[in-house]
């Protein structure tokens, strides 16, 4: 019998990182919860800098704050799909005028 190979010892069997392990992406659940705690962290911040100077908080201020920065950002983003979206068109324009397929 004697002595088996360092592979054989330390090594986890093969079909173990073969198999699949996650169904679904967990990229979805780490963006909510890192842009859910980093908006409590603004909202406390911004609490602790008033220093108590707020009383009653002004939702309808609050609301459309986040919604003007939410339609600025979905702006931004329209804005980006539009420049490739014509960078594109224009690359492939530019390679069937030469004939380049």
């Amino acid at each position: 019998e004697g002595l088996k190979s360092t592979t054989e010892n330390h090594c986890p069997p093969t079909f173990l990182f073969s198999t699949e392990y996650f169904r679904f992406s967990p990229f979805g659940w780490v963006m909510f919860v890192t842009v859910f705690y980093w908006l409590l962290t603004l909202f406390l911040l911004i609490i602790k800098l008033a220093n108590g100077q707020i009383r009653q908080v002004p939702w309808t201020t609050v609301v459309g704050a986040l919604l003007y920065i939410k339609y600025f950002f979905f702006f931004i983003y329209l804005h980006q799909i539009f420049l490739t979206y014509a960078g594109s068109a224009c690359f492939s324009y530019k390679s069937w005028h030469r004939g380049d397929e």
